[in-house]
């Protein structure tokens, strides 16, 4: 088959320099965040996974807030514990039973039975 086209063959040339250029951009190349080498599947990917791109703009919100405002975090607290008393309440009451050794813990359950109980 002949091919008319005069253009055809400088097409074909600008097609594969293209997706020559695109492999090139897909080398791997390390995460943004846990600095872990992966392998790209576009050409703007920075981070190996969905949880390293939470984890670095997690970051990077809190530290451009604390930046503007040392008491940013414990404001957000505060407000927080104002809003959600009985939430905030069973939050600490769950840190400190994991503070707690066994025992203690173990001893305070049966306090709290035998308060029931009563």
């Amino acid at each position: 088959m002949i091919n008319l086209n005069p253009f055809a063959k400088k097409e074909e040339t600008k097609v594969t320099e293209v997706t020559e250029q695109k492999e090139a951009e897909l080398k791997p190349r390390k995460c943004k965040e846990c600095q872990n080498d992966f392998s790209p599947t576009r050409k703007d990917r920075v981070f190996c996974s969905d949880k390293c791109r939470a984890r670095f703009n997690v970051r990077d919100y809190r530290s451009k807030h604390i930046a503007k405002n040392p008491n940013w975090s414990a404001e957000r607290q505060r407000e927080y514990r104002a809003k959600h008393p009985e939430m905030f309440a069973k939050i600490m009451a769950r840190y400190h039973l994991r503070k707690m050794t066994y025992e203690a813990r173990h001893q305070l359950i049966e306090e709290v039975d035998a308060q029931m109980k009563s």
